[in-house]
């Protein structure tokens, strides 16, 4: 026989714990923290031949950056809100606190003056707790070009192209290398089948869609020395990193996790198996 709760202090009790039960709940949700993320507008890797449109955040293939921030999103008490722009917007915005974090932020020394990167113990950037890494290479139709690993050569007056904001252009032009910057891959790729550039920086899934580089005959060709292995990672926005830099530190951790369990390689494995189907 069921038995029914009936006296008036048992009724205050159940009222008592449920009250409790509604705060908890409610305290739970105040407790998650919207991050406003800024994401470039262009499809995301390792699939950049596909359309912005057909990589962004609520598409099957949206990119291995906006996978990575779906499993953070499960494991930290964050709630993500995306942002696709032009890089070069996107790094505005965390300039001025307009965007909290931006995603595929190369190490570039300037940066720090408005972000925060992961750190070591020593204050050196700690490259566990990357988002992705990339291989930046150099492509060119000049022979004149040389690159060894160390020093870079371009014939007199002879210009560079790199994307639009990217850390390549930054490093080129520390070089001494007068850089023209485009928005889009198959721009950088016309530029130098045009001979309008010398050399183009850029990632081999980004730019050799666009170029014949099986063609014997084609003068362009893929340097063997890369420029360098681009790291990249989500940063915070100096405003944010001061409200929350524990929740930050726990971010960055779980990207670390992500990496070190295997479980970005079995998303990045779903890509390339992809890729392969096409």
């Amino acid at each position: 026989m069921r038995a029914y709760i009936t006296s008036p202090w048992s009724k205050l009790l159940l009222l008592v714990f449920a009250l409790m039960g509604a705060v908890g709940a409610a305290r739970t949700e105040s407790d998650i923290v919207e991050i406003n993320v800024c994401g470039i507008d262009v499809a995301n890797p390792p699939i950049y031949r596909l359309t912005m449109a057909e990589t962004n955040d609520a598409t099957e293939y949206k990119g291995v950056a906006y996978e990575l921030m779906d499993e953070i999103e499960l494991q930290a008490p964050i709630r993500i809100i995306f942002e696709r722009r032009p890089w070069k917007r996107c790094l505005s915005q965390l300039q001025t606190g307009q965007s909290d974090a931006v995603i595929g932020s190369s190490y570039v020394p300037e940066r720090e003056q408005y972000s925060h990167y992961p750190r070591k113990l020593d204050g050196t950037v700690d490259n566990t707790k990357l988002v992705y890494s990339n291989t930046l290479w150099l492509y060119t139709s000049d022979p004149a070009v040389q690159w060894d690993g160390v020093s870079l050569k371009l014939p007199p007056g002879a210009q560079a192209a790199a994307g639009l904001g990217y850390s390549s252009a930054d490093l080129l032009q520390r070089m001494g290398v007068e850089v023209i910057e485009r928005y889009e891959p198959k721009h950088l790729a016309n530029l130098l089948t045009s001979r309008r550039v010398a050399l183009v920086a850029s990632y081999s899934m980004q730019v050799e869609p666009y170029l014949d580089l099986n063609d014997p005959n084609s003068p362009v060709q893929r340097l063997p020395t890369p420029l360098m292995q681009d790291d990249m990672f989500l940063v915070f926005s100096r405003q944010f990193y001061a409200r929350h830099q524990h929740l930050a530190e726990r971010i960055w951790g779980i990207c670390a996790d992500i990496h070190e369990s295997g479980r970005y390689n079995e998303i990045m494995a779903l890509y390339f198996s992809f890729l392969d189907s096409q």
